[in-house]
């Protein structure tokens, strides 16, 4: 499996606070439902044209999301 860059930021916190993490995963969706917060999250985006590759999902208001990256990619 490859390994994802896991990026998560959390807005809405007192401080905010972004994370990076390096997950083993098939895809990019696999690796951002691995992380407790986001594994039911069900609406993901892709901007670098491979979902597989790269997804990002957010919660409702956008103050808090997750984006995953194949290393390398």
């Amino acid at each position: 499996m490859p390994d994802f860059i896991v990026q998560e930021y959390y807005l809405n916190e007192e401080p905010p606070r972004e994370m990076e993490t390096t997950i083993k995963a098939a895809t990019a969706i696999d690796a951002i439902r691995s992380i407790k917060f986001w594994k039911h999250a069900t609406q993901f985006t892709c901007v670098k044209g491979d979902i597989n590759r790269q997804a990002h999902t957010q919660d409702l208001n956008g103050r808090n999301g997750c984006n995953a990256e194949m290393k390398g990619n």
